[in-house]
């Protein structure tokens, strides 16, 4: 019962803390794409934990990433994988008005981890 107890309250600690994370899974293309709308979802600042961190000072990405931050993603679905892109099909909101389109997320595995490279815009 106290090793329960124990791993229980190591457990919350450890959400609590920020450390822990269920949405976060970087284990395949379509894993980093799914966790991307999870976390945007939840707060748009969030997704970029699975932005390379090397990308996010481009000019390139800081202009589409001031359009993209004030987005509400109401639908999206992976069309197809293919070498370092994700295509997905999504519905958005912006300033009230409703769009749906297909884009794509560049995306690369750094040491075993996917990350996304390039955001749609």
């Amino acid at each position: 019962m106290k090793k329960l107890v124990y791993v229980f309250a190591l457990m919350l600690l450890l959400t609590g803390a920020g450390c822990a994370s269920s949405s976060v899974d970087q284990s395949s293309p379509e894993a980093v794409v799914e966790s991307y709308f999870a976390l945007f979802a939840d707060k748009p600042s969030a997704a970029l934990q699975v932005v390379d961190p090397s990308v996010q000072s481009s000019d390139r990405f800081e202009r589409k990433w001031d359009e993209i931050k004030t987005w509400s993603y109401t639908s999206y679905s992976i069309l197809e994988v293919s070498d370092n892109e994700v295509e997905v099909e999504m519905e958005i909101e912006i300033d009230g008005d409703m769009d749906s389109g297909t884009d794509q997320f560049g995306v690369e595995e750094v040491d075993g981890v996917w990350w996304i490279t390039d955001i749609p815009s």
